[in-house]
């Protein structure tokens, strides 16, 4: 058989179903929906009704009131307030000495002075806080600054 003509019969075919298929869906519309038992409330007589209740004036200008717009994403975070910058300072460490009842440090300032300082003593703005091994804690109101001994680590990992 030539293959045109099986072309066109299989096409010809096709018309007339969907030709019978849309008559027949135009002859009888399908029902409306209706929701199952199950989803039907009995509480309420007017989810009984079958036509829709119009709104009293009470109603609707409730539904006014409403934000109906809504953005279609999601707004910008908040930013979060800066957090101040952590205090800095020309200050090095370059010993520390920890005793029973008192430890102390050895401080270079900014102007090559070398100083001796014990917990609570003051350093330029700062508070000693806390005297370890090979480091300080300085702090200035909340902020807490930490010195260490530059060669401290080394020694650290050297040790077992």
């Amino acid at each position: 058989m030539n293959p045109r003509v099986t072309l066109l019969d299989w096409t010809s075919r096709a018309i007339a179903a969907g030709s019978v298929g849309l008559a027949t869906w135009l002859a009888w519309p399908p029902a409306p929906w209706t929701p199952p038992i199950s989803q039907v409330s009995t509480s309420n007589p007017a989810s009984q009704s079958a036509e829709p209740q119009p709104l009293d004036a009470d109603q609707l200008f409730r539904l006014c009131q409403r934000p109906l717009q809504q953005p279609l994403f999601d707004p910008p975070p908040v930013p979060e307030a800066p957090q101040a910058a952590p205090p800095t300072t020309n200050l090095q460490l370059i010993a520390t000495a920890l005793g029973g009842a008192e430890s102390y440090a050895v401080v270079r300032s900014g102007d090559g002075a070398t100083l001796l300082v014990a917990e609570g003593d003051a350093i330029a703005a700062f508070t000693v806080a806390k005297i370890e091994r090979g480091r300080i804690e300085l702090r200035q109101g909340d902020q807490t600054l930490s010195l260490t001994v530059p060669w401290y680590a080394q020694i650290a990992e050297a040790m077992p």
